[in-house]
């Protein structure tokens, strides 16, 4: 994702188990320590709306964050995304399947 930009995210809470009490997941987000100056720039909100601010434009190339999903049940369970967050101007996303451009 560029900075400047949101992306919702979402998290698929499988039923396997058959129907879930809470089904709502906790949402948050952390950037490598090597970029941690950068960290304020980068949010996601309770609804899973991943913000990087322009502010990031042209600070550096490319921030990785990891975006956490854990459940609100009390069970513990979790699961991450990793992404970059580009700083420079692009003029088209590639996204694999393991989410890096």
């Amino acid at each position: 994702m560029a900075s400047g930009s949101s992306k919702k995210m979402t998290a698929v809470v499988g039923k396997e188990y058959g129907k879930l009490a809470n089904p709502k997941v906790k949402w948050s987000v952390s950037v490598d320590s090597a970029y941690s100056e950068f960290a304020k720039y980068i949010t996601i909100s309770s609804n899973g709306t991943l913000k990087a601010d322009k502010k990031l434009f042209r600070k550096t190339s490319a921030i990785p964050v990891t975006v956490k999903a854990v459940m609100a049940d009390g069970s513990g369970l979790s699961d991450t995304y990793t992404m970059m967050v580009v700083c420079y101007p692009i003029s088209k996303f590639v996204y694999q399947q393991n989410g890096y451009l």
